[in-house]
């Protein structure tokens, strides 16, 4: 189904939605006040196997994503398989996905943001397929903390490691584990 509200879309996999990916996606909620839906694209963590040629291990699981997305104001998330969008072209992503699923109007996302068949579309080629298509592009700086980007796989390092208040910081929350014990 398609989203019939024109909305403002952050695109990311939004894992651990740490404090970098918290300021993309509010950028995307503040658009509210133009008129735009909040909305996220992501990938379902569970679908995603490998990221850089390393085995993938999420921070949060997918439920527990989607509920800190919710209670920060987005309407809406398609989270589908990666192996269902990875092999799509940028145009095809941003025509299929960003304007014919999404209604995006809007759409925010990280700086070095990269999508597309094998990562090949950047935010050059994303706001080239906006004029194309009719969206605004809003590319977000990362953050750093001690002289690096914060990154869900810094925060995996820090968890590794023990180093819970590090992991904290860049998270902007304190790390939680839920499940039945």
């Amino acid at each position: 189904n398609s989203i019939a509200e024109p909305t403002a879309v952050a695109l990311g996999i939004f894992d651990g939605v740490h404090a970098g990916h918290k300021l993309i996606i509010r950028k995307a909620v503040k658009c509210s006040e133009k008129g735009l839906v909040p909305a996220v694209f992501t990938f379902d963590v569970d679908s995603i196997s490998q990221k850089h040629g390393k085995e993938y291990e999420y921070i949060f699981s997918e439920n527990y994503k989607h509920k800190i997305l919710e209670n920060m104001g987005v309407k809406y998330t398609y989270s589908p398989k990666m192996t269902d969008i990875c092999k799509m072209n940028g145009e095809e992503f941003a025509y299929r996905i960003l304007c014919r699923k999404m209604n995006a109007k809007t759409v925010v996302c990280g700086e070095n943001f990269r999508f597309g068949d094998k990562r090949a579309g950047d935010i050059k080629l994303l706001e080239q397929l906006g004029k194309e298509f009719h969206f605004e592009v809003h590319p977000m700086p990362m953050l750093f903390h001690t002289h690096a980007p914060i990154s869900s796989s810094r925060i995996r390092h820090a968890l590794a490691e023990g180093d819970i208040p590090t992991a904290n910081y860049m998270l902007g929350r304190p790390y939680m584990i839920s499940g039945r014990v």
